[in-house]
């Protein structure tokens, strides 16, 4: 009876901090390979969960195809701003000579 009543009192309790996931999804993003490397089929299994969103396709002639990579590892493998769709180095505020262009007079 102890064992139900505790496991009520821990239902919608979270299993781990948010430092503690932080922290294990960091870890993850930075070097998936560490974990794959460990030969643990679940962990493996995970990350390919993780970073593929489809599931991988393998072609008789051409071998493995190229995979849909999850939106995490799409934007830290992207290093051209303009065609990752993220702000310019410069800002994102007009510079002060171009608004002087595009006012119109009143």
């Amino acid at each position: 009876m102890r064992l139900n009543e505790e496991k009520l009192a821990n239902i919608g309790k979270p299993l781990h901090t948010f430092e503690e996931s932080f922290e294990h999804a960091i870890t993850f993003l930075l070097n998936p390979w560490k974990i794959w490397d460990m030969g643990r089929l679940d962990l493996r299994r995970a990350v390919l969960r993780l970073a593929f969103a489809d599931n991988l396709t393998y072609d008789r002639n051409a071998g493995l195809r190229t995979a849909k990579t999850t939106l995490p590892f799409r934007y830290l493998g992207c290093s051209d701003a303009a065609r990752c769709g993220l702000v310019e180095p410069i800002g994102i505020e007009p510079t002060t000579s171009s608004l002087r262009t595009t006012r119109s007079p009143n």
